[in-house]
């Protein structure tokens, strides 16, 4: 499941989107999701080619350090998240 968020500067957010991930024959989930104009992915995990893509696409991937949906995007809004880096995968 792919949650799309619009955050507000003073932290405030608002679901604008959801979206169902399917494994295979699907359209691919890199140019799904930046051509929707997503400036920030945060993550639990991803494989480190994907990581490449996303970041070709100018998207910022961010590390999960919640299972809170809120905490992590107030963490993101107040640039508390860790950007996901090679070998974090």
């Amino acid at each position: 499941m792919l949650d799309y968020y619009d955050v507000e500067s003073g932290g405030t957010f608002t679901q604008v989107a959801q979206t169902r991930n399917c494994a295979g024959g699907c359209s691919d989930p890199v140019e799904r999701i930046s051509r929707r104009g997503v400036e920030v992915l945060i993550v639990t995990g991803i494989s480190q080619s994907y990581l490449n893509r996303f970041r070709r696409t100018g998207v910022k991937v961010l590390r999960a350090d919640s299972e809170s949906v809120d905490e992590l995007i107030r963490a993101a809004a107040q640039n508390r998240l860790k950007e996901m880096e090679k070998g974090d995968t």
